[in-house]
């Protein structure tokens, strides 16, 4: 998670984007972790190629100006990430109650 809003991505510093980026991809998708390197960086290239003025994210401020170079380098460091674990069954469950407990004084349905 970002420390605070941003309008552009080069108002993130450094270790918050990369750790948030890394974080998010390997949570949210985690097949950036299995990427063939070569094509990735491709890919990259290719968005280079464009010379966009702006990259919007879905879940980032935009990156614009010099801040594009460093945005897509830290894209590139996404397949670098550690794996998520996904919580064991009862981890789940507890995170469900936490999300389903009533307010005090009801139950469940009422």
């Amino acid at each position: 998670m970002l420390p605070e809003a941003t309008e552009d991505a080069s108002q993130v510093p450094h270790d918050a984007l990369v750790g948030g980026m890394r974080a998010w991809a390997a949570a949210d998708s985690p097949w950036t972790l299995l990427v063939d390197r070569g094509r990735f960086d491709d890919v990259l290239d290719g968005v280079r190629r464009l010379q966009p003025t702006r990259i919007f994210s879905s879940h980032l401020p935009a990156a614009s100006g010099t801040s594009l170079e460093r945005f897509l380098e830290v894209l590139r460091s996404v397949p670098d990430a550690e794996p998520e674990m996904a919580p064991s069954h009862e981890e789940f469950a507890l995170m469900v109650e936490a999300n389903v407990t009533p307010p005090r004084g009801q139950s469940v349905g009422s």
